[in-house]
């Protein structure tokens, strides 16, 4: 949507928190190119970036602009703070749960487990493939291993 916005274009948005959950630099880099691009955004949750959408002197709309920079960059902060406050209270729950025994965690996904494929009788699962097992351990998606066929596939 940044790349064909124009000078003067609206971005409407329900709420600030929407498109501000970002980092510090990831939401200074967007208010850059909101600025750069000249573009406005109002949100159905401030007041103040619509209340006053026609603004007839330069002074008004300048001080409107200020105030609103002003209120999406406190938005922001405070959007980001509750986003980092909700996934680390999460993560605290979890801990708990499974220290009680509450939470079992995701179901195991079974409906490839029975998926197989059949190999040439000489073929051989390579070396390296428990040693990439161990180095990345619990980590590491879930494929298909690496499989040697001396002869070729037929």
């Amino acid at each position: 949507m940044l790349e064909i916005a124009q000078n003067g274009d609206i971005v409407l948005v329900e709420q600030i928190d929407r498109i501000s959950r970002l980092k510090d630099d990831d939401w200074n880099s967007l208010k850059s190119i909101i600025k750069t691009k000249g573009l406005r955004v109002v949100s159905l949750d401030l007041p103040t970036s619509h209340q006053f959408s026609v603004v007839n002197d330069e002074f008004t709309g300048r001080m409107l602009s200020a105030i609103n920079d002003l209120m999406l960059d406190m938005l922001a902060a405070i959007a980001r703070k509750d986003y980092v406050d909700r996934r680390r209270r999460q993560k605290e729950g979890i801990v708990k749960a499974k220290s009680e025994g509450c939470y079992p965690g995701r179901p195991r996904d079974t409906r490839c487990s029975s998926f197989s494929i059949p190999l040439p009788s000489n073929s051989y699962l390579h070396p390296a493939e428990e040693y990439f097992n161990d180095a990345v351990g619990s980590k590491r998606p879930k494929s298909l291993p690496i499989i040697c066929f001396p002869d070729g596939i037929s």
